[in-house]
């Protein structure tokens, strides 16, 4: 396996990469990741790609920014370029409105004759990812997923998605992997949760209504001030997600469209009914986390190749700080990708639609034992660089805002405990008999079902 890239803007750049790849190779894996406002150039490059590619299985999608070698880029088109020396390669694109339909439709063309061993899957940027990884955990539950949703700048308005000659605005493209290949898949949140949980009082799927039985914008408007929210509202949604716990891990939500009726589209679903916090990311801390998990991954075995897919609130937020991220991991492999409206994963089992994470799938075709050990050095530094200062503050706030939140939970439960327990015997009261009547009463209403009441003295 080997992988090559570069930034394409005319035909000689790709005749150029070409004189680079071996004379011989069992497939050929080109992703192209479009950061350029202008779209109209997509055609002319899907021609010169299989006229110079012609056995190339090729995958594309517009994005919120490129990844090149580690480096990010703006405005760009990244060609990335892999080799497989074992391993068989099958596309499809699926343009498909029902989502659970698409993944199920999508898993029964590439598994028809053998399981994929890893499925690369590109979504349009307002695709209820949620749906789509439900479809994909019934059908294929045991093969990795990574990739993500397509981005277009920031615009929030169409993304794209193509293979060789078609594009399209809604659906999937993807790429299975077949063969005997060793995967290694990492992903970074550290976004923290802060302050109360707040109850999401209307929803539908991936649509928020009302949360705390306000409208979703008067919640916004209230929590993050109004006229920030009236200005900034996607933005201002994306650097401050919604967070809450699902199969095990905490996961955020994003919101991607306004509405006609002043709801908000968010990249998954959000039950009605579900307790959310508000999520802010370090600067400082994410950093850390990020550089840390990839010095312990760089110690593990060598591998040929790292597709990144980032989230752009990553991007938003750590600034020119973002490469520290990517570069180290550039380091170990050659590394390529673009920065997403929503991730895709594969944790404990199961794929999941993440938002604010840094994910990355490392891979290789040989059992080759990394002999070094890389030290990767920060250069982030907090106390000598005063644009961090205020993110020395941040996390002071989000520390104190934490233990506030716990010691108030903690009064509350206390309060509530002595309200509704006789001081004596330990024994429920009377206000806590009505309470529970209540509810029982409502619960036997619901399920048609008799319930008996004892009186013991």
């Amino acid at each position: 396996m080997k992988s090559f890239s570069c930034l394409w803007n005319e035909q000689q750049d790709l005749l150029t990469l070409k004189e680079n790849i071996p004379s011989e190779y069992c497939s050929l894996l080109i992703q192209v990741f479009w950061g350029k406002e202008s779209r109209q150039e997509i055609s002319t490059l899907q021609q010169q790609l299989t006229a110079i590619f012609p056995k190339a299985d090729i995958i594309g999608t517009t994005t919120a920014g490129g990844i090149f070698q580690g480096t990010v880029q703006e405005d760009a088109v990244i060609i990335s370029l892999t080799t497989f020396d074992k391993t068989q390669i099958k596309t499809a694109l699926i343009s498909e409105s029902d989502k659970i339909k698409t993944a199920t439709q999508l898993a029964k063309e590439l598994s028809s004759h053998a399981t994929p061993a890893l499925l690369l899957c590109f979504l349009d940027g307002f695709m209820n990812g949620d749906y789509f990884v439900k479809g994909l955990n019934k059908s294929l539950p045991s093969v990795a997923v990574a990739g993500g949703l397509a981005g277009d700048n920031l615009r929030f308005e169409q993304t794209l998605i193509f293979d060789a000659d078609r594009i399209i605005a809604k659906g999937v493209i993807a790429a299975a992997l077949y063969g005997d290949i060793n995967i290694q898949q990492q992903f970074n949140f550290n976004w923290k949760a802060i302050g109360p949980k707040f109850t999401v009082t209307k929803s539908v799927d991936n649509i928020i209504c009302e949360i705390e039985n306000t409208p979703i914008l008067d919640f916004y408007k209230k929590y993050l001030g109004s006229q920030i929210v009236e200005e900034h509202l996607l933005k201002i949604t994306m650097e401050f997600p919604l967070i809450f716990e699902k199969n095990g891990i905490q996961v955020a939500r994003t919101s991607h469209k306004l509405l006609d009726d002043g709801s908000l589209l968010f990249a998954g679903n959000v039950k009605q009914g579900q307790q959310v916090q508000f999520g802010i990311g370090s600067i400082q801390q994410v950093l850390e986390d990020s550089i840390s998990q990839t010095q312990k991954f760089s110690q593990q075995q060598q591998y040929e190749t790292i597709f990144i897919y980032s989230c752009i609130a990553r991007k938003q937020l750590l600034n020119n700080a973002i490469e520290q991220e990517t570069l180290p991991l550039n380091d170990l492999a050659p590394s390529n990708g673009f920065f997403t409206y929503g991730e895709l994963a594969h944790s404990k089992g199961k794929s999941a639609l993440l938002n604010q994470t840094l994910t990355y799938v490392a891979l290789s075709e040989s059992d080759i034992t990394r002999t070094t050990k890389n030290k990767l050095i920060s250069h982030y530094n907090a106390n000598d660089c005063s644009e961090y200062f205020r993110d020395i503050i941040l996390q002071s706030v989000i520390n104190l805002t934490t233990k506030l939140t716990i010691e108030l939970e903690e009064t509350t439960t206390k309060f509530k405990n002595m309200a509704e327990h006789d001081q004596l015997t330990g024994l429920f009261n009377r206000h806590a008999g009505t309470r529970i009547l209540k509810e029982e009463m409502s619960r036997s209403k619901r399920h048609n079902e008799a319930f008996s009441i004892a009186l013991l003295d």
